[in-house]
């Protein structure tokens, strides 16, 4: 889904954090940090993400590791998603006796007029093979996940104006398009440990990171400031970097009660990984003719959540298969131990811990532990040879911004086609939160089974 792995490092690396305070018509990026708690694949997006009792092919070890344990053949898998973010803003206006002059009314507005941003990735491979050992079948998989993929474009602007003894009007304009993301190789393997019981891990090996090139400026017209009437631009540039290298583990169960009833169980694990960041920025004036430039790089630990869930699946019908999941993740562990960003003056903070993906200052704000919770259905259509299911589901998601910010409800709705050893899922997700944004993203996957069986029962 992405990722939707969206404040995003798109927003919330590429701005000083005095600055970012300040801007009004800002994308929130920050349902892509969903993706770290979830999976991929156009199956379980079409039933909106409740997937982790419901055993399945390459994809399903993204949900959970133990649901590949009932394949009886080898089976290869792509997914392809792309997520298009909206800001769901609304202009800002204040009214208020200025104190420099009896009667005299300062009057302003903040007016987004942009806010969007879009991406699009392959974002997971993987094949997956059965085989046995000492007489038990162990099912076995290597994939490739790009669990926050930053290789999109973000836009956002707006206009300030102030009316008072003075005028005081500019546009602002934001640019971003990033790339890389954080991605892992990862091998699985999952058993029937006794009847009905099926266990699983997943062993990650995380590595890449965001470059991320941001441009922001402001076009300022005043008239009676300082007794000065004119126009003028400042441009601001950052480039931010960010590499990562770490190992973590998830765990699953998947409990079969007959053909009927699934229960399952995850533990995605937390991990701390070696952080390698840089950022390079400057800034150009040209009303004063001031130019500068500076960069600064370091090393740290970025400490990530861990995620456990839970989900349950009935085949209500040959046909018919209903699942419900709920998810929690632990987002007030996360952060950075040690980090800074020089301005392009030069000036360097002090390496502090700062949360993660807020990028506040620990002891200013504490992110909080987000659920998600989801259902959907499945139904499988016969035409003729072809096998036709159609899906959809709801869901919500918390954020993990402790500020106030309403959480996401969001609708799914998708479709396939199996025939022979050949799968074809296509999935639409839609999200909102009121007042910070709304979200399309768009699931596609291709599955091939080698061989006649495609799962043991």
């Amino acid at each position: 889904m992405a990722r939707s792995l969206l404040p995003a490092l798109v927003l919330v690396f590429c701005l000083p954090p005095s600055q970012a305070a300040a801007q009004g018509g800002r994308i929130d990026e920050s349902p892509l940090y969903n993706r770290l708690a979830t999976g991929a694949g156009a199956r379980a997006w079409g039933m909106a993400g409740a997937q982790i009792a419901v055993p399945g092919e390459g994809e399903a070890i993204t949900w959970n590791p133990a649901a590949i344990g009932t394949l009886g053949r080898p089976h290869l898998s792509f997914s392809f998603s792309g997520d298009r973010l909206a800001g769901d803003l609304t202009p800002t206006t204040y009214r208020s006796p200025s104190g420099q002059r009896v009667g005299l009314i300062d009057i302003g507005s903040i007016t987004p007029t942009l806010s969007h941003a879009w991406g699009r990735a392959i974002d997971f491979a993987a094949v997956v093979f059965p085989f046995n050992v000492a007489r038990r079948r162990v099912v076995a998989g290597l994939a490739y996940d790009t669990h926050l993929s930053f290789s999109q474009q973000a836009d956002s602007a707006y206009e300030f104006r102030h009316d008072s003894m003075y005028t005081f009007n500019y546009d602002y304009a934001y640019s971003a398009a990033g790339t890389g993301g954080f991605d892992s190789v990862t091998f699985s393997i999952a058993s029937e440990l006794s009847r009905g019981l099926i266990v699983g891990a997943n062993v990650h090996r995380w590595f890449n990171g965001p470059s991320v090139p941001a441009t922001e400026s402001y076009n300022y017209s005043v008239v009676n400031v300082y007794s000065w009437t004119g126009t003028y631009n400042e441009v601001f540039t950052d480039r931010v970097n960010l590499d990562i290298s770490a190992f973590s583990i998830d765990l699953g169960a998947l409990i079969l009660l007959g053909n009927r009833f699934s229960a399952g169980l995850v533990y995605r694990g937390g991990f701390g990984a070696d952080l390698s960041y840089s950022n390079a920025a400057s800034y150009r004036n040209d009303h004063t003719g001031d130019s500068f430039s500076a960069s600064l790089s370091g090393a740290s630990v970025l400490r990530m959540p861990w995620t456990i869930g839970a989900g349950v699946a009935l085949q209500v019908s040959p046909r018919l298969l209903v699942a419900a999941d709920h998810v929690q993740t632990r987002w007030s562990r996360a952060q950075i131990d040690a980090y800074a960003r020089t301005t392009a003056q030069g000036a360097a903070p002090v390496p502090a811990i700062y949360a993660f993906p807020t990028m506040k200052p620990v002891g200013t704000i504490q992110q909080s532990d987000a659920g998600r919770s989801a259902a959907g259905a499945e139904y499988a259509l016969r035409l003729k040879s072809w096998t036709v299911p159609v899906r959809a589901g709801v869901f919500y998601q918390q954020t993990y911004l402790n500020d106030g910010s309403p959480g996401a409800w969001g609708v799914a709705a998708g479709a396939g086609i199996r025939r022979g050893h050949i799968e074809v899922d296509a999935a639409w997700v839609r999200d909102r939160a009121s007042g910070r944004y709304a979200r399309n993203s768009v699931q596609t996957s291709l599955g091939y089974t080698f061989g006649e069986e495609r799962r043991q029962p």
